[in-house]
């Protein structure tokens, strides 16, 4: 399906690239509800990117068992060597200074881009390491961003402190909204269709597209 009405956050995200290029590293915080389009805006960011940016990414996972600094061990397997050792050692803090070292000085390029999905499933462990580099990420090439459901975090949790400490120009904060009308029916093809999928859909780009996959109107199990 095609990105709609995703411009300005792509913008927003091009433009905090330019500012890591410049060595004033940003974090961007990509926020929305389930199904806004979190992960395929950063996809078709990360897709336009050129061979002069360093792509680090990791997940977060939704486990009863939360997985010490999941995301870390995901984007270690593009980094250089002594982030991987530093989490075979098992050391938190090695770890944050290896994460700090790989990022400072990006191994292809003038600047690094690192993607933590679902940071509202974190475990305090990586927490703990995405504040230590917000911290310090003024100083470094670097853009970090940051996806999660706002509405999944409390005003008082974990994250929400991790968040709270951040100050523009640092943060940049991008909050994805539903489809407008319009939108919904260009996907459609067809004024009627859009007007009735809108209303079924609330204009939420994943119920859309897959109720237009569907070929039909009513929202699919």
């Amino acid at each position: 399906m095609e990105l709609l009405e995703r411009a300005a956050p792509l913008r927003s995200l091009t433009e905090a690239l330019a500012d890591a290029r410049r060595g004033e590293g940003r974090v961007a915080l990509v926020g929305g509800g389930t199904g806004l389009g979190k992960t395929t805006l950063v996809r078709a960011f990360v897709a336009g990117l050129d061979d002069r940016t360093t792509v680090l990414e990791g997940a977060c996972d939704d486990l009863l068992t939360p997985r010490p600094l999941g995301p870390i061990h995901d984007l270690s397997r593009d980094a250089r060597p002594a982030l991987a050792a530093a989490l075979a050692a098992d050391a938190s803090h090695a770890v944050f200074g290896a994460l700090l070292d790989e990022l400072a000085t990006p191994a292809r390029g003038t600047a690094a881009v690192l993607v933590i999905e679902d940071a509202h499933w974190a475990d305090e462990a990586t927490l703990d390491a995405l504040a230590f580099l917000a911290r310090r990420i003024e100083w470094l090439p670097t853009l970090l961003v940051l996806t999660y459901r706002d509405d999944e975090v409390p005003l008082v949790s974990p994250l929400q402190r991790v968040l709270g400490g951040l100050r523009p120009p640092v943060a940049v904060r991008i909050e994805l909204a539903p489809l407008s009308l319009r939108a919904v029916t260009r996907l459609a093809g067809e004024e009627g269709t859009g007007l009735r999928v809108h209303a079924s859909t609330g204009g939420n780009p994943f119920f859309v597209t897959e109720v237009l996959a569907a070929r039909h109107e009513v929202l699919p199990t």
